[in-house]
């Protein structure tokens, strides 16, 4: 088994208020975690488990589910390479989530993020940015 690695990392957050335009300035969310391997089909995190940690996908395909009362499994995302997920405002998840292919992953604490209130803001403009696109 591989050591986790820790990470620094850059991405561009969307802007929740207006469309992503080539000459828009972009706020930048800097992330600090543990790098994570991920098999194919394996789960990353469960429906009702602790929000206290996100993810960001380095590699592979990650997709968010979760389970009908009949045990089929209704699938309501798919984030690929640089996209954000597992950002939960609750205690406890809504959505469990798996890799569909082998992929990489890097865990960021919440409470890192919280604790810098500049960068609580560009997450929670990342995270409307993404609820408005996936609706």
């Amino acid at each position: 088994m591989q050591a986790a690695q820790t990470y620094p990392l850059k991405t561009a957050a969307i802007s929740a208020f207006a469309p992503t335009h080539a000459n828009e300035t972009q706020d930048d969310l800097k992330l600090m975690g543990v790098a994570k391997s991920v098999c194919r089909e394996r789960e990353i995190f469960a429906e009702g488990d602790s929000t206290d940690i996100f993810y960001k996908v380095v590699s592979g395909t990650v997709r968010s589910l979760r389970f009908l009362s009949d045990g089929r499994r209704q699938i309501t995302s798919f984030f690929l390479p640089g996209d954000i997920f597992g950002v939960d405002f609750g205690s406890e998840r809504g959505t469990g989530a798996e890799a569909v292919s082998d992929a990489v992953v890097i865990q960021v604490r919440r409470s890192a993020i919280l604790a810098d209130p500049e960068q609580s803001i560009r997450l929670w403009r990342r995270s409307v940015g993404e609820l408005r696109r996936s609706q």
